[in-house]
């Protein structure tokens, strides 16, 4: 990956964090992605079954790969420019992004931080155990996404990652009633109708 350089900060612009305009850029990149995922989350034919399953448990705000194209360089950039307070919307940026090109240990250690700043937050719990899965840590992943479905058993993405990772493990049952439940709570979602499809294959 390679490094953009840093334009030179004043001592009192490091100190304060991003400028109105980092800030800016990081609201907008951060609302097209949500509204690329609201649109696109879950949908959409693939052309192999692998593929089909890694659309299927995206983090819960990462792009696909073909709907967005985020500048890492210039995210990695603003993260470094304020290594005293790290700016959540930075760092889930460029978590979302590592995950989205792959580099799963370094968006772990991204959600590992985000989801210890909140730990109350589904979402976080459902990136931080998929991105553990794709890191080959998939007990860990387990406990995580467990945890995650405790804090709100009314959450659907969970459910379904929950079942995406017990299925991939072999865990036939445990995948079966988390998918169950994914379809359950909303069955006409986007997040239902995955879990609908994965049922299907069993």
């Amino acid at each position: 990956m390679s490094d953009s350089p840093k334009p030179a900060e004043s001592s009192a612009t490091r100190s304060s964090g991003p400028t109105w305009l980092q800030t800016f850029a990081l609201l907008l990149v951060s609302g097209v992605i949500v509204f690329a995922l609201t649109r696109q989350m879950y949908v959409g034919e693939t052309h192999s079954d692998a593929a089909s399953s890694r659309a299927t448990a995206m983090p819960s705000a990462a792009p696909q790969s073909d709907q967005l194209v985020v500048n890492t360089a210039m995210l990695e950039t603003l993260l470094s420019s304020d290594s005293e307070q790290k700016d959540p919307a930075t760092m889930s940026l460029l978590a979302n992004e590592y995950f989205a090109n792959g580099q799963y240990e370094e968006a772990a250690d991204l959600y590992y931080q985000l989801s210890a700043l909140d730990p109350g937050s589904v979402d976080l719990q459902n990136n931080l155990g998929l991105t553990l899965h794709y890191t080959n840590r998939s007990e860990e992943a387990l406990a995580v996404l467990t945890k995650g479905s405790k804090l709100n058993p009314g959450n659907q993405r969970i459910w379904l990652t929950l079942g995406f990772v017990n299925k991939a493990l072999g865990n036939d049952d445990a995948a079966k009633s988390s998918l169950e439940t994914a379809e359950r709570i909303n069955p006409d979602s986007d997040v239902g109708k995955s879990a609908s499809r994965m049922l299907s294959e069993f």
